[in-house]
Order: C-alpha cells, then sequence, then structure tokens
C-alpha cells in the first residue's frame, strides 16, 4: 500500500475514534480512487452518494460529517509546503497548498457539500487541518473561539483564504455534537432523523453520557 493509502487509512481511524469518543475506528473509511470515481461520475452529470473527497462513512452513524464537508488528506510534499513561497516565489516554487486548496474548493462546489476540510502532514512533523472562515464560525458558535496557536493565509490574488491548525488540538476543540447541530441545521435534518443516524438506542445512550461528561469538564 502506497504512503498516501496508509495516511488515509490513518486518518480515517483517527476521525472514527474522535467521532465515537475513542469507542470505534471503523466508520470513516478513503473514498473509491480517493475521490476520482465521483469526480468522473460528476463531469458527466451523475451524482455518486458518500464518494467525494478522500474520506467517506462506512457506517451511517458518520453521515452528518460526510454531507456537509469534504475532505482532502495530503502526505508529504515537505519541501514543497512552504507558506512563504507564495510570497516570494515563482512558477513551481510556489507552495502547494493553494493547488490542494484550490482542488478541494471545486470539488466541494461539484458535489453540493458546506464546507472544506483539508488534512495534511510533513515528514517528521505533526498532522495539520486547514478549513475556511465559514465553517470555523459555524464552529465557534457553538465551542467559542479557537484558543490555540493557527496559521491565516489570506492571498488576494488568487481569492484563497484558509485557517491551519494542529490536527489534534482542532479536534479536542471541535466535537461530534456541534457538528451533528450545524448538519440539522443547514441540511434541514430534524432531530428524529439525526437520532435515526445511530445504529442503535445503546450508542444513543452512551452519546448523551458523553455529552454529560464533556459538560461536568466545562465547568
Amino acid at each position: 500500500m502506497a504512503k498516501g493509502q496508509n495516511f488515509q487509512w490513518k486518518i480515517c481511524k483517527k476521525l472514527s475514534k474522535w467521532w465515537s469518543d475513542s469507542q470505534r475506528d471503523d466508520i470513516f473509511c478513503p473514498t473509491s480512487q480517493s475521490g476520482g470515481r465521483s469526480t468522473t461520475r460528476t463531469k458527466t452529470g451523475i451524482t455518486t452518494e458518500n464518494s467525494a473527497g478522500d474520506v467517506g462513512y462506512l457506517d451511517a452513524i458518520g453521515k452528518p460529517l460526510i454531507d456537509i464537508v469534504c475532505i482532502e488528506v495530503k502526505r508529504g510534499y515537505s519541501k514543497r509546503i512552504k507558506y512563504l513561497n507564495i510570497i516570494d516565489g515563482k512558477g513551481a516554487e510556489t507552495s502547494i497548498i493553494l493547488k490542494w486548496w484550490k482542488k478541494l474548493l471545486g470539488e466541494m462546489i461539484s458535489v453540493n457539500r458546506l464546507y472544506p476540510l483539508m488534512i495534511f502532514k510533513r515528514d517528521y512533523k505533526d498532522i495539520c487541518i486547514s478549513t475556511n472562515k465559514r465553517f470555523l464560525s459555524e464552529l465557534e458558535k457553538y465551542n467559542g473561539n479557537f484558543s490555540g496557536d493557527y496559521i491565516l493565509l489570506s492571498v488576494k490574488n488568487k481569492k484563497a483564504q484558509l485557517y491551519t491548525f494542529n490536527f489534534y488540538e482542532f479536534i479536542r476543540w471541535c466535537n461530534r455534537e456541534t457538528v451533528e447541530l450545524i448538519w440539522r441545521d443547514k441540511c434541514k435534518c430534524t432531530l428524529e432523523q439525526s437520532q435515526n443516524s445511530i445504529e442503535s438506542g445503546k450508542q444513543l445512550r452512551q452519546l448523551k453520557k458523553i455529552r454529560r461528561r464533556r459538560i461536568k469538564r466545562q465547568q
């Protein structure tokens, strides 16, 4: 298995554990051909459920995240992920970040997802995650302002603006409940539909316990 594919599976397991409060690692999975099948079919006017981007869901409890977010996963390219190259580089020296971001936004729009998430890792460094102001603002409505460090990249002539965070700090701040609230609001889903996405009453009771524990930790 190629390095990029290994990393995609690694990210899917991490997202699954985040989504299930460390109970499961099999909720999300890499999409077919890293979203290539969806891209090809979209060009012919055919939509493909749960196939866009690099991450889809194996279990329907992950549907709220994938319904609203298009996820791109990248590994390596250490010498080309340099933000200063956007300002002082020329031609091929321009940071590959913008190329990835443009591709992600195009795919997000083509499949009617609402928000972009770009997850990437340089060699021997921590995982990073980037999103746009729109999604960040939605998350802050429920979680409050992100208190850690982040990088804001704004490129006027490229019409690009993205916020980049440490992956682990971001998922500690953002939680499943927040994403489900945004999903219900933006996709006009009812509470009943949201609850039906959880595979059993036992998991629903477990989710309520998790929420109570998080509330207590915040008090």
